[in-house]
C-alpha cells in the first residue's frame, strides 16, 4: 500500500520539536565543552602551584643548610665546619677561594666513592660562579636516592658548598607533596625521579591524572596529580 503523506499539522508539529532537540544536544555540547576547558584550566593552575610548592621546599632545605654552614665558617673558621659535620648537619662540604680548596670534609665513613664523587661535583658546580649567578644547586643520584648539592660565592670570593643527605631531601620533597596536596584542592600529588621512580603516588579510581615536566632544579623529574572530578563521586 502506499504510504500516506503526513499531514501539514504533523509536519507543524515535528520541525519546532525537531529544531528545539537539535538546540537542545548543541546546547550541552556547548556546555559541556566549557566546562571542560575550565577543568582543565583549574588543574593546570592547581599542578603549577603544586609544583612551585615542591620546588621551594627543596630550595628551601639547601639554602637553609648553606646559610647555616656559611655562618659557621664565617664566626668559627675551619674548626667550626668539623662541628658541623660531626652534628651530620651536612654529609660533605667544601670550602675554596680562587679555586684553591681550603676545606673538604664528609660525615660519610668508609663511603669514599661516594665522597669523592660529591667533592669532584662541589668543584665542578663551585667553578660555575659568577657575580652574576652567585648561587648553584644540584641533585645528584646515589643509593637509590638524591643527595642535595648547593653552592655560593661570598663577597670575598669564598666558595661553599654542601650536601645534604638523601634521607634529608626525600623527606623534604614529601613534605612538599603532603602540603602540595592540602593546599592546591589536588587528590593526589607525586613526583617521578628521572629514573623512573615515584614518589607519594597512591591509584585512585576513578580520578583524572595529569604529568607535568619540572624545570630548574627538578629538571628531569616529573610531576603527576590526580583529581577526583565532582561527577566521579556522584
Amino acid at each position: 500500500m502506499p504510504t500516506k503523506p503526513l499531514p501539514l499539522i504533523a509536519l507543524v508539529l515535528i520541525v519546532p520539536v525537531a529544531l528545539l532537540t537539535f538546540f537542545a544536544v548543541r546546547s550541552l555540547s556547548l556546555e559541556n565543552d566549557a566546562l571542560s576547558v575550565r577543568r582543565e584550566r583549574l588543574t593546570k593552575q592547581h599542578t603549577d602551584a603544586a609544583a612551585a610548592l615542591v620546588l621551594s621546599r627543596i630550595q628551601g632545605l639547601g639554602a637553609g643548610v648553606l646559610a647555616q654552614t656559611r655562618a659557621a665558617y664565617a664566626t668559627g673558621g675551619v674548626e667550626a665546619l668539623t662541628n658541623l659535620t660531626r652534628k651530620r648537619v651536612f654529609i660533605y662540604a667544601f670550602v675554596s677561594k680562587l679555586e684553591t680548596q681550603i676545606y673538604s670534609a664528609t660525615s660519610l665513613e668508609h663511603q669514599y666513592e661516594i665522597a669523592r664523587l660529591l667533592q669532584d661535583k662541589a668543584q665542578a658546580l663551585a667553578a660555575k660562579l659568577t657575580a652574576e649567578q652567585p648561587t648553584t644547586a644540584t641533585l645528584i643520584p646515589y643509593g637509590g636516592g638524591f643527595t642535595l648539592l648547593r653552592c655560593s660565592r661570598g663577597a670575598n670570593v669564598t666558595d661553599v658548598c654542601v650536601a645534604v643527605d638523601k634521607s634529608k631531601v626525600a623527606h623534604e620533597l614529601r613534605s612538599g607533596l603532603g602540603l602540595a596536596e592540602s593546599s592546591t584542592g589536588l587528590t593526589r600529588v607525586g613526583l617521578v625521579d628521572p629514573n623512573g621512580v615515584a614518589m607519594g603516588l597512591q591509584a585512585v579510581d576513578g580520578s583524572h591524572v595529569t604529568t607535568q615536566s619540572l624545570e630548574g632544579l627538578l629538571q628531569g623529574w616529573q610531576l603527576r596529580v590526580e583529581e577526583r572530578h565532582s561527577e566521579d563521586s556522584a
